[in-house]
Formats: C-alpha cells, sequence, structure tokens
C-alpha cells in the first residue's frame, strides 16, 4: 500500500535517520519507537505528505487516503462550531447530498404531481435516495455520537462550541474526526496523552477492529501491546522492524543485539585466523587460492555493525526526613465550583510508605482533589490534616513554578541540588531527556514539554517524604518512564499520584483513590485488586 524506500532525512548538521525502508500494508497495525529525538514524529510528517524526505523516495497508491493527528493542536477552531458540527466534517461530502436530498424534497412540494418537471425531480430525488442509502448516509449520525461517546463526550457535549473545550478536550475532538473518516491509513502521533484510561480502552477497540492501516507513536505499554502487531524501531539513524507487539519487541530487540554481538565475535575470529594464514602462506603459490577463498569468505561475511548500548542511567531521591506513621487525614472533604459539586464527604488516611493512584474519568476530580492536599485549593467542608514532620514535594500538571528565562538547564537545576545530589545532575537530566548540549540550552528557548520535564528533574532533587505527582510521565518517552519508576520503587518516603499510564501505575501504586459521580472511594491492593474489585 505504501512503500518507503531507502529514505533520509537531516536537520542542519543533525541527522535524524538514513536508508530508512518499511512497508505499510493495508490492516497492518504499526508501532514506531525510539528515543525523543530520534524522527519519529518527523517520518509520521514525511508519510503524511507535510515534509519532504532529502533521499529516497514513498509509493503509494493514488487513491490512498491518510489522516495525521499530531501531538499539538495544529490549528484554532473556527469560535463558533460546536464539537458535533466538527466532527461531522469527515463525512462533509456525503452531508452536502443529504442537503440536496432535502432541497429535492422541498422542490416536489412545489411542483404539480404529474407533470414532465416533477417526474425529473422525482427521477434525480430517487437516484440520490438510493446513492445515499448505499453510502450509509442514515446511520451517520450513530456512528459520529459513537466515536465521540468513546472517547468520553457527553450528549450535552455535542452543541458546546469546539473553543469552550481545554486543549487535551479539542485534540480529542480532532482525533474523532479523523476516526470517523476512517482512512486507509490512520498516523497517529502519542493519541492517548490526553485521554483517560476508559477512553484509552475504547481507543484499543477501535483500532483492533479497524479496517485501515494504523500507524502510531505511543510511550503508553499496555496500549502498544494492546494494538500492534509490528514493531519498528529508529535508533542510531536506522530502522529494525520486528513482528509483534512492544513486549514482543523488547525480547526480541534483546536477542537480536546478542545474535550481532555473536557474529561480530565470529568475525573478529576469522578475521584473526585469515590474516595469520595470509602471513604465513603468501609466499606459497600453491596456496594463493586457499587464501583467496578466505579473503572471500570474510568478504562475504561482512563487518557487522552493532548498534550503539543505550546508556543505563539511574538514580535515587534525596534521603527522605523521618516521618510520623500518620502522612495524611481527609475527613469529609467536600468541593463544588458554583453549581457543579466535584466530590462531597471524602474521607482516607494517607500512612507512611503509601503509594497511591488517584483514579477517575477526565473530569471527575483528581486533580481538584490534589490542589486541596497542596493547599492550592480550600475545602468547603471538612478538613485536612498532615502528620509530624510530613515534607511535600509537588509537580503539578502544568507547573506554575517560575524558570529563569536566562539560566541554562543544568543551571537551574544546579541551583536548587543539595551538595549531596550534585553528583547525580547529569544522571537526572539525562533520565528527563537532557542531553549532551541540552544542558546548555537556556530556559527560554524551551518547549512547554521541556519545561514540564524540568520542573519535574527540580522537584525530584528536593528532600521530601511525600511526593504528589499529578501526571508525572506525560512528556517523557517508554525508556524515561523506567528509569523514574525505578527510582520511585526505592523512595523511602509516600507517594500520592494522578496518572493514566496504566503500566506506570500497576508498577507503583500499592492502594487506590478511586473518584466517581462526585464520590471518592479508597481501596487497599494494587491496580489489578482494584480492578478485580469494580469488574
Amino acid at each position: 500500500m505504501i512503500h518507503i524506500n531507502n529514505i533520509s532525512k537531516k536537520y542542519a548538521n543533525k541527522t535524524l535517520f538514513e536508508g530508512l525502508s518499511l512497508h505499510i500494508r493495508p490492516r497492518d497495525r504499526i508501532a514506531l519507537v525510539g528515543e525523543n529525538g530520534t524522527g519519529k514524529s518527523t517520518l509520521m510528517k514525511i508519510i503524511a505528505g507535510l515534509e519532504q524526505e532529502d533521499t529516497g523516495e514513498i509509493n503509494m497508491a493514488g487513491n490512498i487516503t491518510i489522516e495525521y493527528l499530531p501531538q499539538f493542536l495544529p490549528f484554532s477552531f473556527s469560535p463558533n462550531i460546536t464539537v458535533y458540527t466538527e466532527a461531522s466534517k469527515a463525512f462533509a461530502e456525503i452531508f452536502k447530498l443529504g442537503n440536496r436530498l432535502s432541497e429535492l424534497e422541498h422542490l416536489m412540494g412545489e411542483l404539480e404531481p404529474d407533470t414532465n418537471k416533477f417526474n425529473r425531480v422525482m427521477t434525480r430525488y430517487s437516484n440520490l435516495l438510493e446513492e445515499l442509502n448505499n453510502k450509509g448516509y442514515y446511520e451517520l449520525d450513530a456512528k459520529i455520537k459513537a466515536v465521540l461517546f468513546g472517547l468520553g463526550f457527553v450528549q450535552k457535549d455535542l452543541n458546546r462550541k469546539c473553543v469552550e473545550f481545554s486543549g487535551g478536550w479539542q485534540m480529542r475532538i480532532l482525533l474523532a474526526k479523523f476516526l470517523i473518516k476512517r482512512p486507509n491509513v490512520l498516523l497517529l502521533d502519542e493519541p492517548t496523552n490526553h485521554l483517560d484510561i476508559e477512553s484509552r480502552n475504547w481507543l484499543e477497540s477501535f483500532i483492533k477492529d479497524y479496517d485501515g492501516a494504523v500507524v502510531l507513536v505511543s510511550h503508553d505499554r499496555y496500549f502498544l501491546d494492546a494494538t500492534v502487531t509490528r514493531t519498528a524501531e529508529i535508533y542510531a539513524g536506522e530502522m529494525k522492524t520486528y513482528n509483534g507487539n512492544f513486549s514482543k519487541f523488547e525480547k526480541l530487540r534483546i536477542e537480536y543485539i546478542d545474535m550481532l554481538h555473536k557474529k561480530a565475535e565470529d568475525y573478529e575470529k576469522l578475521t584473526d585466523k585469515t590474516e595469520k594464514f595470509i602471513n604465513r602462506f603468501r609466499a606459497k603459490a600453491s596456496k594463493a587460492s586457499q587464501v583467496q577463498s578466505r579473503v572471500k569468505q570474510l568478504e562475504k561475511m561482512g563487518k557487522v555493525k552493532i548498534p550503539p548500548k543505550r546508556k543505563k542511567i539511574h538514580f535515587r531521591f534525596a534521603k527522605a526526613p523521618s516521618s510520623g506513621q500518620s502522612i495524611l487525614k481527609v475527613d469529609s472533604v467536600g468541593k463544588q465550583f458554583g453549581d457543579h459539586i466535584v466530590f462531597m464527604d471524602a474521607k482516607f488516611q494517607v500512612e507512611r510508605g503509601d503509594r497511591i493512584a488517584v483514579l477517575g474519568k477526565n473530569g471527575a476530580g483528581k486533580t481538584t482533589l490534589i490542589k486541596l492536599i497542596t493547599g492550592e485549593l480550600k475545602p468547603d467542608s471538612g478538613t485536612i490534616e498532615f502528620g509530624h514532620n510530613v515534607k511535600l514535594g509537588y509537580y503539578a500538571q502544568e507547573p506554575s513554578e517560575a524558570l529563569h528565562p536566562t539560566a541554562t538547564v543544568y543551571q537551574e537545576i544546579y541551583n536548587d541540588a543539595s551538595t549531596e545530589m550534585v553528583p547525580q545532575i547529569r544522571n537526572i537530566l539525562g533520565a528527563f531527556l537532557f542531553h549532551d548540549d541540552e544542558i546548555e540550552k537556556p530556559i527560554s528557548v524551551l518547549s512547554g514539554g521541556e519545561r514540564s520535564r524540568l520542573s519535574l528533574a527540580k522537584m525530584l532533587l528536593k528532600s521530601s517524604n511525600l511526593l504528589i505527582l499529578d501526571e508525572p510521565t506525560n512528556h517523557l518517552d517508554i525508556y524515561s518512564k523506567d528509569i523514574l519508576m525505578d527510582a520511585l520503587k526505592y523512595f523511602e518516603g509516600t507517594i500520592i499520584f494522578v496518572s493514566h499510564d496504566r503500566y506506570f501505575i500497576d508498577e507503583i501504586a500499592t492502594k487506590i483513590v478511586y473518584i466517581k459521580d462526585m464520590e471518592v472511594q479508597f481501596y487497599n491492593g494494587t491496580y489489578e485488586n482494584f480492578l478485580n474489585k469494580i469488574s
């Protein structure tokens, strides 16, 4: 369907990839994986026709339809357009025919029956009605609503203006339009970034049943494992494709690298033997053919190119100050904004060493609860009390902590680091995707995602015994998430966090706070235990 042949792309003096080839077949489910900055999004844009490859070519049939969902909204919605109207643009041509059908109905009502003009209009009406039936016109409304509801919208949202929604919800509107349109190829760059767990589950099912091809970038392991059947890794400027989901890819990649190391060892051994043989018998004419045979064998085998090893990064939090056994008590807490009640009578207790995941649909009140705990908001009823010597470390979804625009990344984090943490600064920056020269970038040129990662890194340097984390993995790739998870597992204090990343929740949480229908429920046990209890 789409043949990508030997393409390369370079920006300034940096080569993203070269000699990259990929065949996208009908009903393929392909994950593009690799560290941040390896060119995954750029490759998506090249396939979508939004950027041009430097060398190589892309061949596809002329009737192939492609839709590309970027990480961030690429435009502003018209001020007065509603959610339903924007989503229905996926069927714009069919709706035009529907409007024409209505015009013909109106025209027939104005004409005298049994006239030639009436009969001509009636014939056009009948033909158009048949065409619309064949195109499923009368099922379009149900299809549009099924996708919108699946992505978390409710009936009352459909007639709201798109601009009334947050950026994350506007991205859902764009995603809905593309899913409704059902092109031959869907290119999805981080489609789960703005979805809660329920919507992610729905999207997984949609992709499984989708009759086109899907190429996606995601840092959600569960989502990748549930949806993809091929994994294409861009690493060190090259691409290697593996059959299977992400978990299978990780195993196959280890086996592949081990095989390359074995081939490299065999090549070195053969090279050594061949050189010794040549040096020993080069003067003997009777051995000339054997010498040539050894040389050809070596040339045929070829020197093995081994991808450079990923640098393993580990860091540990600053030592947590001692605290009492009771960390936090939430007693009969309620909160509302105007007439909107978020939740009522919330009650739970946090003990030292707890790892508590706060779960619920988008809009259920997770961030509100976090802000009540941190003191950014005041409860309308009830109390929140901290235990003895609790030292709070807080990472917000949209960090409000001021960063110094003239400072470099390294200077910003160095100024906040305790003496014991200074040796770990470069490791921590590397874990949060600031590598090599990037640590010398001034704050003023950082993107929103980079500023969030830097704010997270700064928070982790501070000595605290209660970490409050609101979506800490949003701007991290899979490898950085692993580094953060490893550090959190060794953290000596207590953690309360909001996340939609099921793998992250599964690995960290030992208790669950679940917000649903204005009620805050508390569950002892892991995420898997929680799912079993509510299923």
